[in-house]
């Protein structure tokens, strides 16, 4: 059992009918997406849950997860913590497969993300892998000439977090105050 989690519903028929359904295809394998977002390849079956529905992820275990996105979704430290874990106690070779860009190192009330606690976690049992955009053997000529015109407008810690997906702090949810340092510019309200 396979359980693949995205920020929105939205991207999960995307992605069945834009990668899954051609690869499918091209293998011969039959493969049907339902209504409630099973998809069956095969004998096998993936559910698809979106972290905009977060009470539709508990409840089942599964031997593998994968959450496209996780700096996005792992911003919601319930998913993890009430879903994510517990679906994995049933299978002692579970295994979860947390990707996507990193979204700093810290959540809005200042406690550490859970993708950069799970990402720096040291561990035998833990294997954490970077990439940049220029790792990506699918970019076009034309694809990296378009990514090249846009890190020009981008913050230097931005650059580092969105290229080449580094665990950067204040680069996440503040893509105009990029010299905000909380220490500096929040003061406590006075009292009357």
């Amino acid at each position: 059992p396979i359980l693949w989690g995205d920020t929105i519903a939205g991207n999960v028929e995307r992605y069945w009918q834009r990668y899954f359904q051609p690869a499918l295809a091209a293998n011969g394998i039959d493969g049907h997406l339902s209504a409630k977002n099973i998809g069956t390849i095969g004998s096998g079956y993936i559910d698809f849950r979106s972290a905009d529905r977060p009470e539709n992820w508990e409840g089942f275990g599964y031997r593998k997860i994968i959450l496209n996105e996780a700096g996005i979704i792992l911003s919601d430290p319930y998913l993890y913590t009430n879903a994510v874990l517990p679906m994995m106690m049933d299978y002692p070779d579970a295994e979860l497969f947390a990707m996507g860009v990193p979204k700093g190192k810290k959540l809005r009330d200042g406690s550490e993300h859970p993708f950069s606690r799970i990402f720096h976690s040291d561990t035998p049992q833990h294997r954490s892998l970077t990439f940049s955009t220029w790792d990506n053997p699918f970019l076009s000529p034309d694809d990296i000439a378009m990514t090249v015109a846009e890190i020009s407008a981008m913050d230097p810690a931005q650059e580092q977090q969105e290229i080449y997906g580094k665990f950067i702090d204040g680069a996440a949810g503040m893509p105009f105050a990029f010299a905000f340092d909380p220490e500096r510019h929040v003061k406590p309200c006075a009292m009357r």
